[in-house]
């Protein structure tokens, strides 16, 4: 078959730079290609070597090559596509080695085939993880379900499971700790965005950084930092350093006098890459959505506790809602908009964070924050990338509204996704919300007096003395006489009742009775009687009872007082 007749399989939609090979699938039509780099096949192609493609195989290839050109112009990302064809790539590379057909009715007994490898892998050779062997089946699963035109998945057929949250033990301080780490490194890209101003981009170099913590970092653009030289030992050695020091003084004076792009792009690209990460971190965007948008004259409007952003056009017309930001934030994305005008004076609408590209790599590509990632190095900070930077911010909004559904929307995701991939465990969330369900679904009340109560409506008990506290949701020796409380079977509220009582008879050593009181029987009389009832019932219940008042007594002989009562004991004991 010559070349002519095969389908193209190239794609165009994908934006490349200058000295990027254009995306094929063709090295799939011809056996032993599947893995080999683009750069040798494109060699082999030129030369002949190729050979005559497998026939089988173009309608399959075809068929992905359809799928993935659609999802593109559809909108998903070109590292969406780029990992579609990384593992078709590895799939195909796999069934060579096995010997399998790759013809579109036998690939889906090779997937399931190159699945049971990849489980080989993580439970016997153990050179491959759990949740990478999921990853690779999952991607090419979902492309070969469109491909064959199915309605079920076909990653369901295979041993892959699907994988659960992990069930370890939770720490409450490692939610804090996690939001402190969060914090520090917003603390460490916002010191960077302050100190990469205008004059120090076009200023001398190298350009120091400084950050809160009281450390700094000069950045020498790209340039090596000169080091301490060691003493020389012979005349010649100190000649040749003299030259070196010569030539590299001579050299940065030539960086210094050079205030342009090409050799200032190392501090604008690290300041647009720090600025990008604080933007995720406000709007909760994702990379290729952040990295994507364009720059233009925004409008604000107060939402919330921040505002919604809309892009303004021409004859005043505004847009829609394009991101939500905080309050806080707005001055410092107007700064930056500033510089970045300063910085691309003829790129007015361009991307909201350009990079300057070197060696002819695209523009559109998402960058990897490596000059982020080697300062979080330095200063010995964690990084965060930018989805750990939205879950963050999806869990703090989630506490702080308590609002599944306006979380979800502000998240742009479902209610679902959002509880199943995004929510993470909180100790204070789950205390908080623990008690306000008791305080919903359990009658009980904490009384001032022993025991337990099970309503706020005070009621007094039929027979109760006339000399007694009434009960009245104040005072404890009223709640003994309340038809609304409830003794509790265990040793503290024995204990407690112990306790009380002998407070009581403190009370009731230093009672005189006053003239105009017509009855000589105290109160603290009543309240000692009735503790002692409820004590006696104890006792005589069973014989766990009996122990915990005998244990009860013996504590307060021993002045072991309940700590309920123990404060107001030492205040009547002075």
């Amino acid at each position: 078959m010559s070349d002519y007749q095969l389908p193209d399989l190239k794609f165009p939609q994908v934006t490349l730079g200058r000295h990027e090979t254009p995306w094929s699938l063709k090295s799939l039509l011809y056996f032993g290609c599947s893995d080999l780099p683009v750069r040798e096949f494109l060699d082999l192609e030129i030369k002949g070597q190729l050979g005559e493609p497998i026939f089988e195989r173009i309608e399959l290839v075809k068929s992905i090559h359809n799928v993935i050109s659609v999802g593109l112009i559809s909108g998903h990302s070109q590292a969406t596509a780029k990992k579609r064809i990384k593992e078709v790539r590895r799939f195909f590379a796999w069934s060579e080695r096995s010997n399998l057909s790759l013809s579109i009715f036998a690939v889906k007994d090779a997937y399931i085939n190159y699945t049971d490898y990849l489980l080989q892998r993580v439970r016997v050779v153990g050179d491959l993880g759990e949740r990478t062997a999921r990853s690779y089946s999952v991607v090419l699963g979902g492309l070969l379900d469109k491909v064959l035109g199915r309605r079920t998945k076909i990653v369901g057929m295979t041993r892959i499971r699907k994988l659960t949250r992990s069930s370890g033990f939770y720490e409450g301080r490692s939610d804090k700790q996690n939001l402190e780490e969060t914090f520090a490194f917003g603390y460490a890209i916002m010191d960077v965005c302050l100190s990469l101003s205008l004059d120090k981009v076009w200023g001398d170099i190298p350009v120091r950084i400084n950050f809160r913590a009281g450390t700094f970092i000069d950045y020498w653009c790209g340039r090596v930092a000169s080091k301490k030289q060691v003493e020389p030992t012979s005349a010649k050695q100190k000649a040749w350093q003299n030259h070196n020091s010569r030539v590299s003084a001579k050299a940065l004076e030539v960086l210094n006098a050079d205030r342009s792009l090409r050799t200032r792009y190392p501090l604008v690209n690290l300041r647009v890459q720090a600025e990008l990460l604080m933007f995720i971190a406000q709007t909760g965007m994702n990379l290729a959505q952040a990295h994507s948008m364009k720059v233009g004259d925004f409008h604000y409007s107060s939402y919330l506790d921040g505002y919604q952003v809309r892009r303004r056009y021409k004859a005043r017309r505004h847009g829609d809602v394009e991101f939500n930001i905080f309050e806080g934030y707005r001055a410092h994305f107007e700064r930056y908009l500033d510089w970045r005008r300063a910085i691309f004076p003829d790129d007015s609408e361009g991307l909201m964070f350009p990079l300057v590209r070197v060696g002819g790599r695209s523009v559109e590509k998402a960058p990897q924050f490596f000059l982020i990632k080697k300062i979080c190095r330095d200063l010995g900070v964690r990084y965060f990338g930018p989805a750990s930077l939205r879950k963050t911010r999806i869990n703090w909004i989630m506490r702080r509204s308590r609002d599944d559904d306006l979380t979800a929307e502000m998240a742009q995701h479902s209610k679902q996704t959002l509880l199943r991939v995004y929510d993470q465990p909180n100790l204070q969330v789950a205390m908080i919300e623990i008690a306000q369900f008791h305080q919903k679904n359990d009658p009980a009340f904490a009384p001032p007096g022993p025991g337990t109560c099970v309503s706020v409506a005070p009621q007094a008990a039929p027979s109760t003395p006339a000399e007694t506290t009434q009960p009245d949701c104040i005072n404890a020796a009223g709640c003994l006489f309340c038809m609304n409380n409830r003794d509790i079977d265990s040793q503290d509220h024995v204990w407690s009742l112990a306790s009380f009582r002998y407070l009581k008879t403190l009370e009731l050593a230093k009672f005189r009775p006053s003239e105009q009181s017509s009855s000589i029987f105290p109160s603290a009389l009543a309240t000692i009687n009735r503790i002692t009832a409820k004590l006696k019932f104890y006792e005589n219940s069973s014989e766990m009872r009996s122990i915990w008042v005998n244990e009860a007594q013996a504590r307060v002989m021993e002045e072991a007082y309940h700590p309920m009562w123990d404060g107001f004991i030492r205040l009547q004991e002075e």
